[in-house]
């Protein structure tokens, strides 16, 4: 009876994480510009990977917003 609470227990909190990831996922950061548009916020700091011939290169790129347009900085 114990072992069945338990596993009962561990099974609803599983549940409510599941439930809770997937309601922080649908509300997205926005960005309104000074035009009024409102856009998806991408500040921030991103993976980025781009072949350069056969090779595969790993960086980093800065995203910040300057007026409507948004500018990446490579950071490493």
């Amino acid at each position: 009876m114990v072992k069945r609470s338990f596993l009962t227990m561990i099974c609803v909190l599983g549940l409510i994480t599941f439930v809770s990831s997937l309601h922080g996922q649908g509300s997205k950061k926005t960005v309104t510009l000074p035009n009024g548009d409102v856009t998806c916020d991408l500040n921030g700091d991103w993976d980025y990977l781009y072949k350069a011939g056969s090779f595969r290169i790993p960086d980093i790129v800065r995203i910040t917003q300057e007026g409507d347009s948004f500018v990446g900085v490579k950071v490493i």
